[in-house]
């Protein structure tokens, strides 16, 4: 950890598991326990970030995560629904969307990654990203091209809404100057 975030939250495994007990402590709060899942990836480093007792920091940060009743185990929840096609994006390609889109395309599942949701900090990271997962099997999509194929007839009722969806938020969010 940088000497500047240690000052911060100190070294102790409490201080290590606040920084995301605090986040979902706030999700909890605005959506609600049943909303809010959370992954944690105990041994894996990035940006050489790693912790020096992940297993101490990870069992208390389990037993935390049980005391704010989050939402059932999520595998466990997309498994029950007997579904096998999955939509996916995450916050960083390289890290948030690419291992578990990896995981679920490895298992069976049909996955369509929305690329223009995510982003990488470097353009080689997401360009990594993107052929591991297409290698994988992992579809890559755009959020236009993902409605599209959802809407099947833009003059349906559910097309139209669609469709103003992505003339009302998803353009103007990626700055297309659609007239």
């Amino acid at each position: 950890m940088s000497s500047v975030i240690l000052k911060r939250i100190g070294n102790s495994v409490e201080g290590r598991a606040r920084f995301v007990l605090e986040v979902l402590r706030a999700m909890v709060a605005e959506a609600g326990a049943d909303r809010v899942g959370v992954k944690i990836s105990p041994e894996m480093n990035y940006n050489s970030i790693t912790d020096a007792a992940p297993q101490q920091t990870y069992t208390y940060l389990v037993e935390k995560l049980r005391e704010l009743g989050l939402a059932p185990d999520f595998h466990d929840a997309v498994l029950a629904t007997g579904r096998k096609k999955l939509i996916m994006a995450g916050v960083t390609t390289d890290v948030c969307l690419i291992f578990p889109a990896i995981d679920a395309a490895l298992e069976g599942f049909a996955v369509q990654a929305v690329m223009d949701a995510s982003g990488s900090p470097s353009d080689l990271s997401e360009e990594f990203s993107r052929q591991r997962m297409h290698d994988a099997g992992v579809v890559l999509t755009a959020t236009n091209t993902l409605v599209a194929e959802i809407a099947k007839d833009w003059s349906t009722p559910a097309g139209q809404q669609l469709i103003g969806l992505l003339f009302s938020d998803v353009f103007p969010a990626l700055g297309a100057g659609i007239a």
